[in-house]
């Protein structure tokens, strides 16, 4: 339609003299100077709503709807409002111009009762202005007291091209003469019956078309995998090792334990932390004030001995002077001793009212009686071979060669002193590996027996000599062969490389290409049948001429092979049968091949090739 006009006219105060016609204006001459200023009143024409979305809505407020109608001015100085009700102003909410022919308004609240209430379209000016209608004829909007909620149909089934009556039942239902029923996407008239019930007549829904079969073809396999199995020898070729500890303890009965003192002082009252530290261990930051407990803790969790005693010292009768603390320290760490000038404390935490001031001093007040490790030992074979005497503070050499007369063969030795400061304990650590296979003339030798030790000239306080077997040995000599399918390799290394084992059993008529990975540590052997299909039997290792202590080897299988997808199918419709289907065909070959069964028509065919965790396959879904 065309935009109605809008009209303004000026408006003043008039003074009448004698009758109305002869009406004189009014005018602030100071304010209208100079000017043809006049103020103006503007007649906008008669707003008709013609539809309202939605309708109805909770009586709480906060409900979204559009207006659809004509003219909706675009007003900048006045508020353009939607009004609820009667209640003018009080009832009122902003509404938002989007077109002459649309608006956009949000409800307000309007108590808990159900009710139709009349929808104006005005607008507001300054404060203190009344609200002004634009509309001569309202909408209606209808607040609801509950949602309504459909519950069922009866009857929930009718023939597609519609026309059947149906009820719709629920709860809240309330009277609209536009109430409506949709089903799916098309809506029809409704006819209120009761809160309950709505009775409407189902359309037409014959344009949907009738559903076409779909089914779907499936079929799948185990996921392809080379078979692998794995030759490993039970028990590889090993160096026996063994270790002899000769060790002394200072906790002995009746031996005097080493103290050593502690002092920190300062001139004036000091505070802050020190620090000790023995060789390459160091305590956390320790107070000043630090209880008797938090030392001893410090100096065995921290690494420094294995074993301290501290009690508070009383040194009033001992010529400290200043602010000081001192701490009696008793050490079961070191047979003989440790040496005191090696322990270190550090004052960098500690603090003063003058710089420099502070001091840490560690001394010794009473020594150990106890002796360390010393002298000399023999060591004996399992078959009476006696050593030398070897001092223990020889070198590896002088061990080796003392060793090397029990005709026990080539050995290496390594020596470690014993964590004498970490252990009760003070001593060496000898430790002996066997790389000869004889320890006898005649009979090979894995695991050695152990060595005995003549502790006689041995020297120090509880001394005592373990002999620990820290690896047994295990010796392997030989070859093996390996059988399938009723053939055998020729005879293989102990020791083979995985080239090796490759040509032995490519060697087969049965395998053309075997991949191999091999750990030498372990002598184990896992094989990779990279041309043959499907599960195998497993591979017979044959060890006869293997010799050692356990000289055993075994084949398992590590991976299953299997056989790829493949062959044929075919499928039957209605008593007819298609021709022979390839399991990898297409989908047009499976369309063409469904087509040409008369009665199937015109297929439509999708494939898939699917992969989980086990399987593998195709799928195949169409619609006749």
């Amino acid at each position: 339609p065309a935009q109605p006009t809008e009209i303004t006219v000026p408006v003043s105060i008039v003074a009448l003299h004698g009758d109305s016609q002869n009406a004189m204006p009014l005018l602030d001459n100071d304010l209208f100077e100079g000017t043809t200023r006049w103020p103006v009143y503007t007649y906008l024409p008669e707003i008709w709503i013609d539809s309202i979305e939605p309708r109805h809505g909770p009586p709480s407020g906060g409900t979204s709807i559009k207006l659809h109608g004509f003219p909706f001015p675009e007003i900048e100085n006045d508020k353009l409002l939607c009004m609820f009700g009667i209640d003018g102003a009080a009832n009122s909410t902003p509404a938002t111009w989007v077109s002459p022919e649309l608006i956009l308004c949000t409800t307000p609240p309007l108590g808990a009762a159900s009710r139709i209430v009349a929808l104006h379209v005005g607008i507001g000016g300054s404060i203190g202005s009344p609200f002004t209608t634009l509309t001569r004829t309202p909408a209606q909007w209808t607040y609801y007291q509950e949602v309504p909620i459909t519950t069922g149909v009866h009857p929930n089934r009718g023939i597609i091209t519609g026309g059947q009556r149906v009820l719709v039942t629920g709860k809240h239902f309330f009277h609209d003469t536009d109430i409506m029923c949709s089903f799916g996407e098309k809506d029809v008239p409704g006819f209120f019956i009761d809160e309950s019930a709505v009775e409407c007549i189902a359309p037409d829904n014959s344009d949907l078309g009738i559903q076409r079969e779909v089914q779907m073809l499936r079929f799948s396999g185990r996921l392809f995998q080379h078979e692998v199995q794995r030759i490993k020898v039970a028990s590889p070729r090993t160096d026996e090792m063994q270790r002899i500890v000769f060790e002394a303890n200072a906790r002995a009965k009746r031996t005097k334990v080493q103290i050593i003192r502690l002092v920190v002082s300062a001139s004036t009252s000091m505070g802050g932390s020190f620090t000790l530290s023995y060789r390459e261990a160091e305590t956390r930051p320790l107070s000043v004030r630090a209880a008797p407990s938090d030392i001893a803790l410090a100096l065995t969790n921290d690494g420094l001995f294995s074993d301290a005693e501290v009690e508070k010292f009383d040194g009033s009768n001992a010529s400290i002077f200043g602010d000081y603390e001192a701490w009696d320290v008793s050490l079961y760490c070191a047979a003989g001793g440790v040496v005191t000038k090696d322990i270190k404390c550090t004052t960098d935490g500690m603090t003063s009212k003058y710089s420099g001031d502070m001091k840490c001093i560690v001394l010794q007040v009473q020594a150990t009686d106890s002796k360390g490790i010393g002298g000399s030992v023999k060591l004996m074979s399992p078959w009476g071979h006696v050593s030398r005497a070897i001092d223990l503070r020889s070198s590896v050499d002088d061990i080796e060669s003392a060793v090397a007369g029990l005709s026990i063969g080539n050995v290496s030795v390594s020596i470690e002193d014993w964590p004498n400061d970490f252990a009760h304990k003070t001593g060496y650590s000898w430790l002996i590996r066997f790389h000869s296979r004889y320890g006898s003339e005649t009979e090979p030798l894995g695991d050695w027996p152990l060595i005995e030790v003549d502790d006689a000239a041995l020297e120090g306080t509880a001394k005592t000599v373990t002999v620990l077997e820290e690896l047994k040995g295990n010796w392997l000599e030989g070859t093996f062969t390996v059988s399938f399918a009723g053939e055998e390799t020729n005879p293989i290394s102990h020791d083979a490389s995985a080239s090796d084992i490759e040509k032995a059993l490519e060697g087969l008529d049965a395998f053309d290409n075997v991949e191999v990975a091999h750990n030498e540590r372990t002598l184990l052997w896992d094989c990779t049948f990279v041309d043959s299909i499907g599960d195998l039997a497993l591979l017979v290792v044959n060890t006869n001429m293997l010799r050692g202590d356990n000289p055993l080897m075994t084949a398992t299988e590590l991976i299953r092979g299997t056989v790829p997808i493949g062959g044929s199918f075919s499928l039957m419709f209605y008593g007819e049968r298609t021709l022979r289907i390839d399991a990898n065909s297409t989908s047009v070959e499976i369309k063409a091949a469904l087509e040409g069964i008369p009665l199937a028509g015109s297929v439509g065919v999708t494939r898939d090739t699917f992969v989980d965790q086990h399987h593998v396959g195709q799928s195949y879904q169409g619609h006749v």
